[in-house]
């Protein structure tokens, strides 16, 4: 029920600013962001796919990705151009083994040293978890800024500036659908995502 409150609450906000556009008050605003945030902390499982560009110090590489997130587990495939070179991630509260199509496989506490030492990218893969879908990473002070329409359009956390381009509604949730990532390192992300599914 509290997500059929939560829909009605939305579209009745976004339906005031339909012709001409208005911005939201910041009172409501902010209840539009509460309100997401609170029924995106119950969501246990989703999937992923898309494209993922990543552009460190001159180097670049597009990736075709798949992530899997469950409750205790999840799995992320990366895959290149024409199905070469995938690269699995597979974790739980033990840790995360590392395979790739060459053979390789290892194990380590965190994803981010196993991408470290066999991609040569450091990528925030535990932070992502959760920025992909929108959300800050919990007990990690964020600056948020919010679009007219009270959904995060921007966020600085963990020395990373995100930045949300288009949202859409898949079911009963709204999602970001291209995520930006900045660091100063001259280390920068986009993710395309092309579906998302969420288990019931």
């Amino acid at each position: 029920m509290r997500y059929i409150t939560l829909n009605i609450t939305i579209l009745f906000l976004l339906a005031a600013c339909a012709s001409p556009p208005q911005k939201l008050a910041p009172a409501e605003k902010q209840l539009v962001y509460q309100q997401t945030q609170a029924q995106l902390r119950t969501i246990r499982s989703w999937e992923m796919q898309g494209r993922i560009n990543i552009y460190h110090r001159g180097r670049s590489d597009t990736l075709t990705v798949t992530w899997l997130e469950e409750p205790t587990a999840y799995g992320i495939k990366l895959t290149g151009p024409l199905g070469y070179n995938a690269v699995f991630l597979l974790g739980d509260e033990n840790g995360v083994t590392y395979k790739d199509s060459h053979g390789i496989v290892d194990t380590a506490p965190t994803p981010e040293s196993l991408m470290q030492v066999y991609t040569g990218y450091d990528l925030p893969i535990s932070n992502l978890r959760y920025w992909v879908l929108g959300q800050p990473v919990p007990n990690q002070a964020p600056e948020i800024k919010l679009n007219p329409q009270g959904f995060v359009i921007e966020m600085q956390q963990c020395g990373w500036h995100v930045t949300y381009q288009h949202y859409r509604q898949y079911g009963e949730y709204f999602l970001p659908t291209k995520v930006l990532l900045k660091h100063p390192d001259d280390f920068r992300v986009t993710i395309s995502i092309h579906d998302w599914d969420m288990p019931q």
